[in-house]
Order: C-alpha cells, then structure tokens, then sequence
C-alpha cells in the first residue's frame, strides 16, 4: 500500500509540473502574438502617415508650379525691358563714337600737314648746320694755315742747322728759343704739326748746346694747348726764363 500511494503521488507531481511548463508556454507565445500585432498596427500607421503626405505633395506641386511661372512670367518682361534699355544705350553710344572718330581724323588730318612742314624745317636746320659746321671747319683749316705760316718754328741741331726727320732739335720761335712754361703734350704736338710732321714722339727742356744755345734769346712762352692744333693754343713773347728751360723737341711722321 505505501508503494502505491508513493508513486501516485510522484505521478500527480510530473502531472502538474508538465502542465505548469505547458502553461508557461502558453503564455510566452500569446505574449509573442500580441507583440507581432502591435509591430503591424504601427507599420500601418506610418504606411498611412507616408500616404497622408504624398497627396499633401501632390497638391502643393501645381501650386508651386504656378507660382514659378508667375515668377518666370513676372521677369521675363523686366528682362526685355533692360535689354531694350541696354540697346537704346548702345544705339545712343554709337554717334557719339562715331562722333569722336571723325574728329580724331579731322585732327590727323590737320596735324598731318604741320608735321610734314615741321619735318621740312627740321631737315633744313640740319642741312643748315651741316653747312655751317662745314664753312667753320674749313675756316678752322684755313686759320691754322695762315697761323702754322705765322708760327715760324724750326728744328736745329748744335750747329743751328735745321733739322730733317726724326731727331731731337733745338725749338726756335722766329730764331729764338722757347721756354717750357705750360708746355704739354698738346703743345708739342701742335707745333710739330705746323712744320709738317704728323705729331711728337717726345720733348725736353735744358740747356744742351752750350753757347750757341745761351746766346739766343728766349722768344716764346707760356705755350698753352687745349688740343692739338695750333689754332687751340695761346703763347707770349714775352718771358721770365732762362735758357735751362729751352725746349728740345723730337717729331715724327713727316
């Protein structure tokens, strides 16, 4: 009798145990259905909310496309407007500019003739020049002739006789000596070009040929050239010197 009773009982509680597990499982899936539920009422609300502003779209794009065409319709009378603006400007301008064309020719056209007489007198004036520069060149030429003929230098040796070619000589001025005071290069090269030679290769000054020399008198000084040409140079007969200051003087190019 206890066994029976024993396992009865262990029957009874496998019994509810198994229906309380079944129950639990109920439970979940009904729990599970209503979530399923809820997840499509929502799903349906927001597919009717996208519907609701799909036809609130449809009704506003006619309207915003009739209020762009007023808009395109509003400007595009104000455009022809400026553009008419713009061509009446254009129009306006043209005369004017054709204005200053014609003007600016008229003004070539005056200066034309003054530049061409202004380039006739320049041209003129330059063969006037020309033409002084040359009568004062050839005076020039024919005052340093007449003045080599009036500066009668020589070249002697210690004899007093006149030297030919290179070589050192004694300078006389008219038969006297010449002292050194202010003589240059320049003076050198003036003198020996008055008697004939193309210039000097070099000068000195002393008393070299004894009493020959000493006896002489001392007829020029203060040789001043600012060039090469006798016509360039002033001089004095009279004279402080004494004859260590004679010139000796050597040219060449004859």
């Amino acid at each position: 009798m206890p066994k029976t009773v024993f396992l009865q009982l262990l029957a009874l509680l496998a019994i509810l145990s198994w229906s309380f597990s079944n129950a639990k499982v109920l439970e979940e899936s009904d729990d599970e259905v209503l979530t399923f539920e809820k997840r499509d009422e929502a799903l349906e609300d927001l597919q009717e909310a996208e519907a609701a502003d799909e036809a609130v779209l449809t009704k506003r794009d006619p309207e915003n496309q009739e209020e762009e065409e007023e808009v395109v319709e509003k400007r595009e009378p104000e455009n022809q407007e400026d553009e008419k603006e713009e061509e009446e400007e254009v129009e306006k301008r043209d005369p004017e500019n054709q204005d200053e064309e014609e003007e600016l020719k008229e003004v070539v056209e005056k200066r034309d003739p003054e530049e061409k007489a202004l380039e006739e007198i320049a041209v003129e004036e330059k063969r006037e020049d020309a033409e002084v520069a040359m009568d004062s060149e050839a005076s020039e030429v024919e005052d340093l002739e007449a003045r080599a003929v009036q500066a009668r230098f020589t070249l002697v040796d210690y004899r007093g006789r006149r030297i030919n070619g290179e070589r050192e000589g004694l300078l006389l001025f008219n038969g006297g000596t010449v002292c050194d005071d202010h003589f240059s290069t320049n003076s050198a090269h003036a003198i020996c070009k008055t008697m004939g030679y193309r210039s000097s290769s070099h000068y000195r000054h002393g008393l070299v040929y004894g009493s020959f020399q000493s006896r002489k008198r001392i007829g020029l000084d203060n040789v001043i050239c600012t060039s090469t040409h006798w016509a360039a140079c002033r001089s004095t007969t009279h004279h402080n010197c004494h004859h260590r200051e004679d010139i000796l003087l050597t040219c060449h190019g004859s």
